[in-house]
């Protein structure tokens, strides 16, 4: 890297508004994501049959 490189403009008006809503709308959609999987993972949870043995746990590949 030389010393002589420049540094990008910095984002004004149009593209600072846009980049700001396309992080946003990342940052909501990582939420709901991760919501969604929680609340789903609670729900498969207890209809799969397990076999746990301390810290070991096992599923049977086809249950009855």
């Amino acid at each position: 890297m030389t010393a002589n490189a420049s540094t990008p403009a910095p984002l004004s008006g149009t593209t600072l508004i846009l980049a700001g809503v396309v992080l946003a709308v990342t940052n909501f959609m990582v939420v709901l994501d991760t919501t969604i999987a929680n609340v789903s993972v609670a729900h498969m949870r207890s209809p799969i049959p397990t076999r746990c043995s301390g810290w070991r746990c096992s599923m049977p590949a086809f249950p009855a």
